[in-house]
């Protein structure tokens, strides 16, 4: 499933793979001129899968060593948490503990 953007792009919602370059965040048009956020890129690393019924509980945290890459990322995101409850196997299936994740933060446009 995606969801569209404004400008006529689509994203995917959690459980499909992007491809793509990121969709671009709109203007928000406010009296005062307020400075919007660019798009930001974490690097997390998924430490636990754990299932509870029907659904998953996937916990991930920021990389910190491995890579320059990840100590560059440990620099901007050096603590935190991303915990996720997913519903069905096939959107768990697409997170494998030990392994990394890019995580893209974009404002949504009011």
């Amino acid at each position: 499933m995606t969801q569209p953007t404004n400008d006529g792009q689509t994203f995917p919602v959690l459980g499909e793979v992007f491809v793509g370059s990121n969709p671009k965040p709109q203007p928000t048009h406010t009296k005062k001129k307020e400075k919007q956020m660019s798009n930001t890129r974490a690097k997390f690393s998924c430490v636990q899968i754990e299932p509870h019924g029907g659904e998953y509980k996937i916990v991930m945290t920021p990389v910190y060593s491995g890579s320059e890459e990840n100590r560059k990322f440990f620099a901007f995101t050096p603590g935190g948490k991303i915990e996720l409850q997913v519903v069905g196997s096939d959107t768990a299936s697409q997170f494998r503990t030990g392994h990394d994740y890019y995580v893209d933060f974009t404002e949504v446009p009011e």
